[in-house]
């Protein structure tokens, strides 16, 4: 009977500990989280923007696919703009979408990337799923500065992977980068790869009127027809 309430006695103590150790642990996630958005912040501030001398198109976002699987496209020469994109992994299809010639996505082994916009409106979502199975994951909506209304209107966004950003010599972990461009703003923006949280965001241009190349990432690509939008 005296061991068992020594025991109960403890109990208290062992509860403080556990919760300093989780106090402690959750202080050390939440440095870390401040330190990689402070790097990748300093990253887009360091860098100018390429997005307008890269055609963001399909053939891009193919090369930014690592697999596994396959993607298969249905083309109907009927609706140019337009085709079915199905993911394939292990011969079974676990995503299927409607997209066209300026589709955006990319893909690290492990989750597939994709971009919802459309060409003639401000905006754009990224969604993550799951690569094996095609469960979503998590949705994150771009927090660009946008107009308050439009009529014409062109929306061109490029999807790509930075698997382990390095900055100053630091690592900013695993993240995927959105690069738009719109008539209202050039933009890029930085989000966590397992979360969806953005990391860093930065309006490079922002203004009706002729855009001119101002900062950004620059990765190469090659040209292709004009682009579009997944739907």
């Amino acid at each position: 009977m005296r061991k068992h309430k020594r025991r109960l006695r403890s109990l208290p103590w062992i509860t403080a500990v556990l919760a300093a150790v989780t106090s402690t642990s959750v202080a050390t996630e939440q440095h870390d989280l401040q330190s990689r958005k402070k790097l990748c912040q300093e990253f887009l501030e360091n860098r100018k923007f390429y997005g307008r001398e890269e055609n963001p198109d399909l053939l891009y976002s193919l090369q930014q696919f690592e697999g596994p699987g396959k993607i298969r496209f249905e083309y109907d020469p009927k609706d140019k703009w337009k085709m079915n994109i199905t993911i394939n992994v292990s011969d079974r299809d676990v995503l299927s979408f409607v997209g066209d010639w300026g589709a955006a996505f990319a893909s690290d082994g492990k989750r597939f990337y994709l971009a919802k916009f459309h060409s003639d409106t401000t905006g754009c979502a990224l969604i993550a799923y799951e690569l094996a199975t095609g469960k979503e994951l998590w949705k994150t909506e771009m927090s660009h500065q946008r107009p308050f209304a439009h009529s014409a209107y062109a929306n061109r966004v490029r999807v790509s992977m930075c698997l382990d950003h390095q900055i100053d010599g630091e690592t900013a972990g695993s993240t995927v980068i959105v690069t738009g461009m719109e008539s209202y703003c050039d933009y890029v923006e930085i989000l966590d790869s397992q979360t969806g949280e953005m990391l860093a965001l930065k309006n490079y241009r922002t203004g009706f009127g002729r855009p001119k190349d101002s900062g950004g990432v620059k990765t190469k690509q090659p040209t292709n027809t004009s682009p579009s939008s997944p739907e």
